[in-house]
């Protein structure tokens, strides 16, 4: 039985081996095959490469050969066409020569032909010129005494015109002077008048405004506003002050009246000054508070009071401050 076991143990070992080399040699000639595959088509590529130089070579030299027949052949057109036009020439200027000989000699037929009429027509012309002479003179006398008698008519006419358009220029320069100080007198008067007017006005305005006064709170240590016609109180200044205070102009232009003023950088500024100054960077993070309302109307802060809004977006009265609806 031990030997039995052991001949069937060596018999598989043996059909193992076996398998294992069928295995082993399959893989060995699969690898060969491809390898003479990929060299048989590295072979045909090479074959082709080859074949595909030949043929240009071959197509190269044909057509070198071609062109070289083609410029011989054309080298003759070329050398027979010049000798053609070389004729040709020679032929149209021998036909140049004789038309420019015969036209010479027309040319000289024709100018003895005009020597002999102008010649002719001389002659006749002087004694015309004779005949015409004498008429000329017994016309200019008679023309001489009628143009004395027409440019006395004629002076005595025109001098009637000159005096009738004098006295007319003179009666319109007259009716325009007067008519020019008449409309500068009337605007001189309302020149003066509208001063006047606008004085009064302003006068009057001050005189409104100037009713009201600021007085001093005991208690709340703070400045209050008494109207002296009406008895009105308030604490904030009213608007008729706010009105009368002077404008701060830009502190950027010095130019235009200041419409901002910048907590940050504690200055007024115009419209433009503060777009351009204020557009980006850290500067457009600053605060703000605009000087007056949507109405144009002069608006009162407190002291540390900046809200940051445009003219567009705040409107004041008499309550203060307040944003603007619509």
């Amino acid at each position: 039985m031990l030997e039995e076991n052991a001949n069937l143990q060596v018999r598989k070992q043996v059909s193992a081996c076996i398998v294992v080399q069928t295995f082993w040699r399959s893989e060995l000639a699969g690898q060969k095959m491809n390898e003479l595959r990929l060299n048989l088509f590295r072979l045909r590529q090479r074959q082709s490469k080859a074949a595909k130089i030949i043929t240009a070579q071959f197509k190269k030299n044909h057509i070198r050969a071609c062109m070289q027949r083609r410029i011989v052949h054309t080298r003759c057109l070329n050398d027979k066409g010049t000798m053609i036009q070389v004729w040709y020439r020679r032929k149209l200027e021998e036909a140049r020569s004789r038309e420019e000989r015969q036209l010479q000699v027309r040319a000289t037929r024709n100018k003895a032909t005009v020597l002999i009429q102008s010649l002719a027509r001389a002659r006749s012309a002087n004694h015309i010129l004779q005949q015409l002479r004498v008429k000329q003179k017994q016309t200019e006398i008679l023309q001489h005494r009628n143009a004395t008698v027409v440019a006395c008519c004629c002076r005595l006419y025109l001098s009637k015109i000159r005096v009738d358009r004098l006295r007319q220029e003179r009666k319109k320069l007259f009716t325009l002077h007067f008519s020019i100080m008449t409309r500068a007198a009337i605007q001189i008067e309302a020149f003066w008048r509208g001063c006047i007017g606008r004085k009064y006005a302003k006068f009057a305005l001050q005189k409104k405004k100037s009713r009201w006064k600021q007085l001093w709170s005991k208690e709340d240590e703070v400045n209050f506003y008494y109207n002296q016609v009406t008895g009105e109180s308030r604490w904030k200044k009213p608007q008729e002050l706010l009105d009368l205070e002077r404008r701060p102009t830009c502190s950027n232009c010095a130019y235009y009246d200041a419409q901002i003023e910048c907590s940050n950088c504690d200055e007024t500024f115009c419209g433009t000054c503060w777009e351009a100054i204020h557009y980006g960077g850290k500067r457009k993070h600053h605060t703000f508070r605009t000087l007056y309302d949507y109405y144009n109307r002069r608006i009162e802060y407190d002291y540390d009071e900046f809200p940051s809004l445009l003219p567009s977006a705040v409107e004041n009265d008499n309550n203060g401050w307040h944003l603007r609806v619509g």
